[in-house]
């Protein structure tokens, strides 16, 4: 397992670049995910490409993924872009649009550039039952 200590190493700055720059990450195919709860959540659905944290005890149990490095703070500091991280970070393959053409309540989303406020709409969209969300250019 690889130790990152330097906020300079190559995967780090590939996750910054993924978490700051729309094009890389449509390019890439790939986006970042920050924190325990939606790591959890999502490890119960998918695999991960890369976990980073602080301390292999963190990951989720059931979480898989093909790469697993540890960060130090100035690292985890960089990657995230907070202060004070969690200190759990996942790269995933970006979800394939799906048709929305069946959906009765739909989200959508319009000048949202919080991801914190995006995941609340999400989750409170999901349980009032709604389908699906739709994302405008400017979120």
């Amino acid at each position: 397992m690889k130790i990152i200590t330097s906020g300079s190493h190559p995967l780090v700055k590939h996750i910054v670049k993924l978490r700051q720059n729309r094009d890389y990450r449509y390019d890439q195919q790939r986006v970042v995910v920050e924190g325990i709860k939606p790591i959890e959540e999502l490890s119960r659905k998918a695999r991960f490409a890369l976990i980073a944290t602080y301390n292999e005890a963190m990951i989720p149990l059931g979480a898989e993924a093909d790469e697993i490095v540890l960060f130090n703070d100035v690292a985890m500091r960089k990657a995230s872009g907070m202060e004070s991280p969690e200190g759990l970070i996942a790269e995933i393959s970006m979800p394939k649009p799906a048709p929305l053409d069946d959906c009765k309540y739909i989200l959508v989303v319009d000048g949202v550039s919080d991801p914190g406020n995006v995941g609340s709409m999400l989750r409170t969209a999901l349980a009032l039952g709604w389908q699906g969300a739709y994302f405008l250019n400017d979120s």
